[in-house]
């Protein structure tokens, strides 16, 4: 239902859809493309509701750390706004503690 919605929502709209997935992780697993096109928007406070979402979907491995990492590490090269590259780089960090987690064995 959340992705037939962000298909057609407004500025304000997608924003909202960006925070629900960033509260509930889960829905970026069918909404990554939504997701995708939130790291990108020209809104800071959707591009940041969008890196939660990211970063919380990692974490809960509801994607993989390597597609989490790769989203926002793209969006870190490009993202101007202090703030946003500073939530940018702590999400990294948490997901590449994961990865090598995953590299050791080490749980």
């Amino acid at each position: 239902l959340l992705d037939e919605h962000l298909k057609t929502a407004d500025k304000a709209s997608f924003r909202r859809g960006m925070m629900a997935m960033a509260t509930r992780s889960v829905l970026v697993k069918t909404g990554l493309g939504h997701v995708e096109k939130g790291l990108q928007s020209p809104d800071p406070d959707t591009r940041r509701h969008a890196a939660v979402a990211v970063k919380k979907a990692t974490i809960a491995k509801v994607i993989d750390a390597k597609q989490g990492e790769n989203l926002l590490a793209g969006r870190l090269q490009v993202e101007t706004e202090p703030v946003l590259k500073a939530e940018l780089s702590g999400g990294l960090e948490r997901i590449h503690t994961l990865l090598e987690q995953k590299e050791t064995g080490v749980q």
